[in-house]
């Protein structure tokens, strides 16, 4: 049985939470789960308890979820959220 470290399980729940927010157009709820999924990632880089290798998939998983929510956004989306958030 492996044990997985409460930072890298906090974010496989941030994910999964942003992945069905996403699913549910719930953009609000998008946006708190990205903020941290972002925080999860901080955390989970400097707990020294971390399984590499697992890190590694869960990363590869992260970067997936967020290529399909970019793949998904309407052409003029990006340039909207970045413009309200600077």
């Amino acid at each position: 049985m492996t044990v997985v470290a409460a930072s890298q399980f906090r974010l496989l729940r941030a994910k999964k939470s942003l992945e069905k927010a996403y699913k549910d157009g719930d953009i609000e709820a998008v946006r708190r789960w990205d903020t941290e999924v972002a925080e999860c990632l901080d955390v989970l880089f400097k707990d020294r308890d971390r399984d590499a290798h697992s890190l590694i998939s869960q990363l590869e998983s992260v970067l997936m979820m967020y290529s399909k929510i970019v793949e998904d956004l309407p052409d003029d989306a990006v340039t909207r959220i970045v413009e309200s958030d600077f």
